[in-house]
Formats: structure tokens, C-alpha cells, sequence
């Protein structure tokens, strides 16, 4: 019986570190989606408003939006990407727009636990990419 139990102790603790070690993995690889609100006034007509959805939505997936944000933040290196367009490609995939009842426009990017700072950073360079092309876009040209 003896010597058995040093063997069992050392695999009941071989066996708590693989536990630990796995459910630290699965909460690190939990979704953590991170978003800008923008006050917006919203239409009242349903029509409308998934129209205006649909605009923003382009406006944001667009080359001159998400390539400059890739550039800067060198998202081709961070998310060890092959290429400047494969990172474009996975920011397309991730970013989301979406309107709340309140009277938010929310864009955001889906992401990792793991890569909270990161998603953090490219979300907020997303929102505010987008305020200045919209800024920019609503002034007169003269």
C-alpha cells in the first residue's frame, strides 16, 4: 500500500496542473468583443434605419478605413499575419456594427481574451478612423 502513494500523489498532482493549465487556456481563448458608442440620431422608420445600418456598416469595412488602421497599428505583424491584405481580411471578419436602442451606434471588433489590449487599441483607432472620414465627408468642399 505504501508504495503506491507516492506514485498517486505525484499523479494527483501532475493531474491538478493539467486542470489548472487547461481552464486557464479556456478562459484566455473566451470571446471579448470591445466597441466605440457614437451618439447618433436614429430614424424612426425600421426601413430606414436598417438602410442607414447597412451604409455605416460599408462605410466601415472600406479599404480607406481599415488599411490605414492596419498600417498603423502593424496588425499584419501582431496577429502574425503573411501580409498587409490577410490582415485586412481579418479585420474585416471581425469588426461589427450595430445600433442599441438608445440611440448608439456601436463599432467594435470581436476578439480574444488573450488579445484584450490589442482589440481594445484597434476598436478605438476603428471609431475614431470613422468619425474623421464622417467629419470629413460632411463638410462643405469650398
Amino acid at each position: 500500500m505504501r508504495k503506491w502513494l507516492i506514485p498517486a500523489i505525484v499523479a494527483f498532482v501532475l493531474l491538478l496542473g493539467g486542470a489548472a493549465f487547461g481552464i486557464r487556456i479556456i478562459k484566455q481563448n473566451r470571446p471579448a468583443p470591445f466597441w466605440v458608442e457614437i451618439p447618433m440620431k436614429l430614424p424612426a422608420d425600421g426601413v430606414q434605419l436598417e438602410k442607414l445600418e447597412k451604409d455605416i456598416r460599408q462605410r466601415v469595412l472600406a479599404d480607406d478605413i481599415l488599411v490605414p488602421v492596419v498600417r498603423e497599428m502593424d496588425l499584419a505583424r501582431r496577429w502574425n499575419l503573411p501580409g498587409e491584405q490577410a490582415a485586412v481580411a481579418e479585420l474585416r471578419r471581425r469588426a461589427f456594427v450595430q445600433f442599441k436602442d438608445t440611440g448608439f451606434l456601436k463599432i467594435g471588433l470581436n476578439g480574444k481574451r488573450k488579445d484584450m489590449a490589442t482589440t481594445s487599441e484597434v476598436a478605438k483607432k476603428l471609431g475614431d478612423r470613422f468619425m474623421a472620414t464622417a467629419q470629413r465627408q460632411s463638410r462643405p468642399a469650398f
